[in-house]
């Protein structure tokens, strides 16, 4: 609850307006909020940089015959855990 002996922050007092990230997500005009998701989905790199290969090796090992469930199973028979829809939505 707003209390009166605090004032409320405003454009000019903002806790986080000055900051080199808040100006850019500003002139950016972004959402604090997706400023920084965004730079950390951006700085995460491949997260399935080994699946993705290892789909691609086995698909091409069949000679294009291997639909996302078979891949699945394959990798699965290996010692790898994966689903489905894992490797579905990283054939696309």
């Amino acid at each position: 609850m707003f209390r009166p002996d605090h004032e409320r922050p405003t454009e000019e007092n903002a806790p986080h307006e000055g900051t080199r990230d808040a100006r850019a997500a500003q002139a950016a005009e972004l959402a604090r909020s997706t400023f920084y998701y965004q730079s950390k989905v951006l700085d995460g790199g491949e997260r399935h940089e080994e699946l993705k290969a290892k789909i691609k090796a086995v698909y091409e090992r069949h000679k294009d015959r291997y639909g996302y469930r078979r891949i699945a199973e394959s990798i699965r028979l290996a010692d790898q855990r994966v689903t489905r829809k894992t490797v579905r939505r990283l054939m696309v």
